[in-house]
């Protein structure tokens, strides 16, 4: 068994960007020859945990942010031959940045490493952003990881849902075995462009129902690619019950903002049914 300590402070500017797989280093069973401890998150001399992306702005769209981190390790039996540290964005995991932190001083069996993570990120990639830190020997087999969060926010402003349209508004369920089929159009803005919305719902009963600006007509029965036109189709056959069914719609942002709402109705009904 090993034991190691790490402590970790984390000194820094923040700018931004994107990609990556996660490359958290694995040791294996039994075997963790270094740990490390990610202590703190800093700007300067302030603790931080949240960073707003408009304070690091460079055009009217991008931040760009340098990130010092700099950590210390437990020397054990296996000499540590490198550690490393990673940024991922929050939904995909992909790996925004990385970078192999640099011995910078030694006490007794203690080491101190640093080095600098720069990036460069849309401001409207807002998110709960992880760092993480590992370590690893010589024969490749390495600590306990250790994570940290940071928020990205910017000034936000909610989204806008100006209509709610249906392509007819009633499903005849009389021509089974064959499903008949609506499709519901929302037209969507936000101050921060489209790339900031985050999903457009119609929501039933409690659930939620994702619509669509991919262009697919298809399978979705949406027009046009990023036009601002969510769109989804509904189906109904004779398994259905019949009557009203009534809506209600939303946009949600990046930001965790929710847009006014619009509530509409469409009919199911059988042949004969008035």
């Amino acid at each position: 068994m090993k034991k190691s300590f790490l402590g970790l402070i984390l000194l820094g500017l923040f700018w931004l960007v994107a990609c990556g797989d996660d490359k958290t280093l694995n040791s294996e069973e039994g075997e963790s020859p270094l740990l490390l401890t990610l202590d703190s998150l800093r700007l300067g001399d302030s603790a931080i945990s949240e960073l707003n992306l408009d304070e690091f702005l460079v055009s009217e769209t991008d931040a760009q942010l340098s990130l010092s981190v700099q950590c210390t390790a437990l020397q054990v039996e296996n000499p540590i031959a490198q550690v490393m540290a990673y940024f991922y964005e929050p939904s995909s995991l992909a790996e925004i940045a990385s970078c192999k932190l640099s011995q910078i001083a030694t006490q007794n069996d203690t080491s101190s490493y640093a080095g600098d993570l720069s990036f460069s990120l849309k401001r409207t990639e807002v998110g709960d952003y992880t760092l993480v830190a590992v370590a690893q020997d010589a024969s490749g087999q390495s600590a306990n990881t250790f994570r940290r969060k940071i928020k990205f926010k910017k000034n936000n402003t909610p989204p806008v849902l100006s209509s709610v349209a249906f392509s007819k508004d009633m499903l005849n369920v009389s021509v089974a075995p064959y499903a008949d089929t609506l499709i519901v159009m929302a037209s969507v803005s936000d101050d921060d462009g489209q790339d900031d919305i985050a999903t457009v719902e119609a929501v039933y009963s409690g659930n939620a129902f994702p619509m669509y600006d991919d262009g697919d007509e298809e399978l979705h029965g949406d027009k046009f690619l990023a036009d601002g036109i969510y769109s989804r189709g509904f189906s109904a056959n004779s398994s259905n019950s019949t009557g009203l069914r009534t809506f209600t719609f939303h946009v949600i942002d990046k930001s965790g903002d929710t847009s006014n709402t619009i509530e509409k109705s469409f009919y199911i009904k059988s042949l004969g049914t008035k």
